[in-house]
């Protein structure tokens, strides 16, 4: 199997008041620009959405096509026979012109608007993230059917805790086979530990006193009925001496909440700030609830009545756990002043939280989704990558950039990796040869993509011994300028028969020459190229041209009659 030099992926992710179906494809979608970076493949990340939170999509390097949502819709006064076939022929048009590789749908098999079926043979492979559904919603005539249509099912839970979901799809009483098709990843997170704020960091960003309690209260994506009861139930709290955060969410339309001890949070990183939070209130959103137990926040959780989503089984189950407390609109507020009280008890729910979502599953999700891509040399090589946990160490070299550059760092450290192994088998790549890489660059300051062009150039002039060790002396030695240095090693003649060392050697003097001078590395490669070799004499006393024509370059020396 040929592995293409890019990748392309199409996100459906069409939300009803929420904004799970888009943050979870988000997830997965940046694992996926990330593995592809590690294969040395280019990839294309689009979106198909109805979300009014598009932003995110932007936010995270993609690229959206926006219709306008349902509930938008219908307060815009356009008809609902219109606007569905609108949408119909919006995602056809869409798919055929786009023909992703992968198609990657969020819940709904079908479609939101029954569109799908019909345009499933237009895409390459289909992959279903299938969150569990509520049984009635499930047992819908011909759903098992559809979903079994996908060359991929990934569910974001553990099997352990829908231990009925393989047989209700797949048609098995006891669920035995599935042709491979089905995986049960866990819970899929946007939001990262890597990226968390210090405490302290987290409470002055929001806007908390010191020694103030913090409270958050969220509503989730923000366009559930109900938020603004919530938020009134929990603002009683800030007369007793509690910094109350309004986690309004993207798609909130209600009343603002400002003022003394009040933040009224809208922006995408909530998540990002949950070191700041004493206690937080929620629904059981599918997202919304798995991210803070994930963060080990006390959790008091308000479940809502959905069309699809079991909210008050999932709180029960994490409630059985130690994880969280539930409680009522009409009670919460009692429940949050109980835990602020009893530091015990918080410390013991942070501890069941943390253990009943102990990470996020975006990379396992989008690991499966390559398999349908990748080689299998390929696949077992990211799987091994990630287990031994060295894309995580490239990961946490390359926070707080932008999507795009973020994967170019992991890119470029593992195209270093390459380098320094000698060949260009992205899979015959060990986790060592990554960490010495990754080790490199920290310890030169070097950009990786400047220390692999070195790393070739040393290889195609000379011979080579040991590459890091190499790069390392060259790195020193060009004090910051290693720019100038990858010219002077393209100015080199081609000499594979001389031990590289011996170069170096020539370069590390001829460097200190340079400062004494006042010059640099990019005068010193004009000045070789310029230069005709040196003479025999030179050449045995250095042990090589290329020294020889280094070593003489600033002591007034001549060689047939030009200097060098």
């Amino acid at each position: 199997m040929e592995l293409k030099k890019r990748f392309s992926f199409l996100s459906y992710a069409v939300n009803g008041a929420g904004v799970g179906h888009v943050v979870r494809q988000l997830a997965v979608q940046r694992w996926l620009r990330r593995l592809c970076a590690v294969c040395g493949v280019k990839s294309e990340h689009w979106f198909l959405t109805t979300s009014e939170a598009d932003a995110l999509v932007f936010r995270e390097g993609g690229a959206a096509f926006k219709l306008p949502s349902k509930s938008i819709v219908e307060d815009a006064g356009v008809d609902k026979l219109a606007y569905i076939a609108l949408a119909k022929q919006w995602v056809w048009h869409s798919l055929s012109t786009l023909r992703p590789d992968v198609l990657l749908t969020d819940t709904f098999a079908e479609g939101s608007f029954g569109e799908l079926p019909a345009a499933l043979d237009l895409v390459r492979h289909t992959v279903l993230v299938q969150r569990p559904l509520n049984e009635r919603f499930a047992q819908r005539p011909g759903y098992a059917a559809l979903v079994r249509s996908y060359d991929r099912v990934i569910v974001p839970e553990h099997e352990d805790d829908e231990p009925d979901l393989r047989a209700a799809l797949y048609g098995d009483d006891d669920g035995a086979h599935d042709d491979g098709r089905l995986r049960f990843v866990g819970p899929i997170l946007r939001p990262e530990r890597r990226a968390l704020l210090p405490r302290e960091a987290a409470r002055a960003a929001l806007g908390v006193a010191p020694g103030d309690r913090c409270v958050l209260v969220t509503g989730g994506g923000g366009g559930d009925d109900g938020i603004d009861a919530l938020f009134d139930a929990v603002a009683a709290l800030e007369h007793e001496g509690v910094h109350v955060v309004y986690g309004a969410g993207p798609l909130f339309r209600g009343r603002p909440r400002r003022g003394a001890r009040r933040t009224f949070f809208v922006d995408h990183d909530l998540a990002e700030h949950a070191a700041a939070f004493d206690v937080a209130v929620t629904a059981a959103g599918f997202n919304t609830i798995h991210e803070l137990l994930h963060f080990g926040v006390p959790l008091v959780v308000v479940p809502q009545e959905k069309i699809a989503d079991d909210q008050a089984a999932r709180a029960a189950r994490y409630e059985a756990r130690g994880a969280l407390r539930t409680a009522t609109v009409a009670t919460v507020a009692v429940a949050v002043r109980a835990l602020l009280a009893d530091d015990d008890t918080r410390a013991a729910l942070a501890q069941g939280a943390t253990r009943a979502v102990p990470e996020g599953h975006g990379r396992d999700a989008a690991l499966a989704t390559l398999e349908l891509l990748l080689p299998p040399s390929v696949s077992l090589a990211l799987r091994r990558w990630c287990d031994d946990g060295v894309v995580d160490l490239v990961l946490d070299r390359a926070v707080g950039l932008s999507p795009a550059a973020e994967a170019a760092s992991v890119r470029d450290v593992f195209a270093l990796a390459a380098a320094l192994a000698g060949h260009d088998d992205r899979a015959g790549l060990t986790s060592d040869d990554v960490r010495r890489a990754n080790a490199l660059v920290r310890e030169t300051g070097s950009a990786p993509e400047v220390l692999s062009a070195l790393c070739e150039q040393l290889r195609r002039k000379l011979m080579v011994t040991d590459a890091a060790v190499a790069l390392r002396r060259l790195a020193k030695a060009a004090a910051g300028e290693t720019n100038g240095l990858l010219e002077v090693l393209r100015a080199l003649q081609p000499e594979r028969h001389v031990d590289a060392s011996k170069v170096i050697d020539a370069i590390e003097v001829t460097a200190g020459r340079l400062v004494l001078r006042g010059e640099g590395f990019v005068q010193l490669a004009a000045r070789l190229r310029a230069a005709r070799a040196p003479t025999a004499r030179a050449v045995s006393h250095a042990g090589s041209a290329n020294a020889a024509r280094l070593l003489s370059a600033f002591d007034g020396s001549s060689h047939a009659g030009r200097p060098v």
